[in-house]
């Protein structure tokens, strides 16, 4: 009789045990970011487009007089900025290439000295003087005459008031002000050599650079020119292509997918270089980042593991004091742990393919998406 008791108690113990650890627990709701999703394609009753020309966007600018720029892949659409931040829903003006814009295919928005240049895909660069309200285009080298090396035209980099192209023939510079033309290419030891014609079976293959970013350390203002491969290529061919640091007074020099140390892969979306720590950052087509110090020539890779939503990445800012990714999955924001924190539909994003983060003043976020139109984030750096 006592056995039965003491195992009466036991059972009511294991009961009593079981219940206290199935008690449900509310998940912890996704982390949110302020969204304002109004930028689309639209059409009024008689079919006639009002608002972007596609929701696949390429860049985003606020231009010196307020207007808010959207370049996508059928033209450019602007916005009255409004007073309390962000842009109206109306579209003020519209740009294609009936109305001079060289091509609709926009890739890139910078605005230097009064005018604002457009890297279009086919179309080389346009060039919007603001205060005359017209457009032309840059000249295409075409024999010895000077100009772009390539219309396809990747990226804009301004250098100290200089204009750095990034083209499927190499990197295209430009200086407004003594209307010249020089280029980074072969003799400067570019990862990739000049551009040949595909008729010429034995030279090399076209020069695609992605992107170029510049910054100054201890060595002096270093020039970095990332590259895209294209899909297909023999070892052979690729092993001598990378990442190419031009270092003034010092010979220009290739980081190599090879050193296991070093570059992830050799396609690259984009190059930032953060000021703050020194550090260069490479948005990677299917690696993640890839963190460099340029003092300790120190890589250091940040992927799916350290917190990413994505490991193709496509661009790369700081806003607020962080560092903001643009992926295939959404953005993401560095915390203070070095880790990083996502942000996907369930914080409210309309498109979680995000090509660009681009910020205009480092406190506010913008997004273009790949098929979702144009986005204004509210970064909130709490919790982070």
């Amino acid at each position: 009789m006592f056995k039965r008791v003491l195992y009466v108690i036991a059972v009511a113990a294991i009961f009593a045990g079981c219940s206290e650890d199935n008690t449900a627990v509310a998940p912890d709701p996704p982390p949110q970011i302020g969204v304002s999703n109004r930028w689309l394609v639209a059409y009024d009753g008689a079919g006639k487009q009002t608002s972007l020309h596609s929701n696949d966007v390429y860049d985003i600018l606020v231009t010196s007089n307020g207007e808010v720029w959207m370049g996508s892949g059928g033209g450019i659409a602007v916005y009255a900025e409004q007073s309390n931040g962000g842009a109206g829903t109306t579209r003020i003006r519209a740009y294609t290439n009936t109305s001079g814009l060289p091509n609709p295919k926009i890739r890139r928005l910078i605005e230097l000295d009064g005018k604002i240049y457009a890297a279009t895909w086919g179309g080389g660069v346009g060039v919007y003087d603001i205060a005359a309200g017209t457009w032309s285009a840059l000249a295409i080298k075409v024999g010895s005459r000077p100009g772009l090396l390539s219309p396809l035209v990747n990226d804009i980099e301004v250098i100290g008031g200089v204009l750095y192209f990034s083209t499927n023939a190499g990197a295209s510079i430009y200086d407004p002000v003594t209307d010249t033309w020089s280029q980074f290419a072969k003799a400067q030891k570019l990862s990739y050599p000049t551009y040949h014609s595909k008729n010429c079976p034995d030279c090399p293959i076209n020069p695609l650079v992605s992107t170029i970013a510049a910054g100054t350390t201890s060595r002096g203002l270093e020039k970095w020119y990332g590259i895209r491969v294209d899909f297909g290529l023999s070892p052979e061919k690729t092993a001598k292509y990378g990442v190419t640091v031009d270092v003034p007074l010092v010979a220009a020099h290739t980081y190599y997918k090879v050193n296991p140390n070093g570059l992830p892969e050799l396609s690259v979306n984009d190059i930032y270089f953060d000021s703050d720590t020194g550090h260069f950052w490479l948005a990677l087509a299917s690696k993640g980042l890839a963190e460099v110090d340029p003092e300790a020539n120190l890589w250091t890779r940040h992927t799916a593991i350290q917190g990413l939503p994505s490991n193709t990445v496509y661009s790369i800012t700081k806003v607020k004091g962080r560092l903001w990714i643009a992926t295939q999955a959404g953005v993401a924001a560095q915390r203070n742990d070095g880790r990083w924190q996502g942000y996907g539909r369930g914080a409210g994003l309309r498109e979680v393919r995000i090509r660009r983060v681009y910020t205009d003043d480092g406190e506010r976020l913008w997004a273009a998406t790949i098929s979702g139109g144009a986005m204004l984030l509210n970064p909130n750096a709490e919790g982070l």
